[in-house]
């Protein structure tokens, strides 16, 4: 088994119970039915994105293409206290090639629409949109064309979708939402470049609310009055 995967099945499923079942359950290897989930927590340290809303008026506010992501974004990737699963992969373009964090490589479906990425979170977590990179010049039908995105917090508690539209992309689609605390995320691709079967994702990420500002470093006791009590007796 490679670095970093893990065999999940029920868990997944349990987490996106108020999902769409049909994005719950990942297929890469999945000729026993079982999850092949990408984990990145079990390579990289950290217990999760930070908390809090920002409103970050420099971010866009609609869904946008870009060449690159702002920097504003980069402290603010929460992807990897999730497990990714996919509903179908392509051998070779499996649900790893989402995080590997290389634009040349890609997670490919193998079935039929609609298509399913679905992230599971071990906390609520509070999610402020997604970014996924596409290139209709070289994928072509693979790029996807309509995408929705959801979200569950817990039994019963399903968030509104948000549903987008997008031509030709060549980019990271930008994918802001109001601010969501979740425990599980689905993105749903219900339609391809040129009515395409498969889709092609190169890069996915998730992103959270604003890191806490610094907290502000106290100088050193340099008076008088203050150094006689800077140890004890």
């Amino acid at each position: 088994m490679l670095p970093g995967f893990t065999l999940r099945n029920t868990l997944v499923r349990n987490a996106l119970g108020n999902l769409d079942d049909r994005g719950s359950g990942a297929s890469v290897g999945s000729a026993e039915g079982q999850v092949w989930a990408w984990d990145r927590s079990r390579l990289a340290s950290g217990s999760g994105g930070p908390r809090g809303g920002d409103g970050d008026a420099s971010l866009p506010q609609t869904t946008t293409v870009l060449d690159h992501l702002p920097l504003a974004l980069a402290a603010r990737e929460v992807g990897h206290s999730a497990i990714f699963s996919v509903s179908s992969a392509k051998a070779g373009h499996g649900v790893q090639c989402l995080r590997d964090g290389a634009l040349d490589t890609y997670w490919q479906s193998d079935g039929v629409l609609p298509h399913f990425v679905s992230l599971s979170f071990t906390r609520r977590e509070i999610v402020t949109g997604l970014a996924l990179y596409v290139d209709v010049h070289t994928d072509d039908s693979y790029t996807p064309a309509r995408l929705r995105v959801s979200g569950s917090a817990g039994a019963g508690d399903v968030h509104d979708e948000v549903t987008e539209e997008v031509s030709m992309p060549v980019g990271w689609i930008y994918l802001p939402l109001p601010d969501w605390r979740v425990r599980a995320l689905q993105l749903s691709i219900f339609m391809n470049h040129e009515n395409g079967r498969d889709s092609n994702i190169r890069q996915l990420k998730v992103f959270g609310a604003r890191p806490p500002s610094a907290q502000p470093v106290l100088p050193p006791l340099t008076h008088s009055t203050m150094t006689a009590f800077t140890a004890l007796r």
